[in-house]
């Protein structure tokens, strides 16, 4: 069984990858948001994109502020 503890950790260890998919999304979002009218797959892809935008920057968020915690208590 899998704890929140662990989860967490893995999720902390892996903030690189978190951070390199989330510029992407929002590199994608910012590349075809002028097409976003033109076409409907586009439009359904991008609306995707949005939901998963906002997750991923609270995570990333998290993150940044647990290593900086880290940083600052071995000072």
């Amino acid at each position: 069984m899998v704890t929140i503890n662990t989860i967490t950790t893995n999720i902390i260890n892996n903030g690189l990858i978190i951070g390199i998919v989330l510029i992407s999304f929002l590199v994608f979002k910012e590349v075809f948001s002028g097409d976003i009218n033109e076409n409907k797959k586009i439009q359904f892809v991008m609306n995707i994109i949005n939901i998963t935008i906002v997750p991923l920057t609270l995570v990333f968020m998290v993150i940044v502020a647990y290593k900086a915690i880290t940083v600052l208590s071995t000072l």
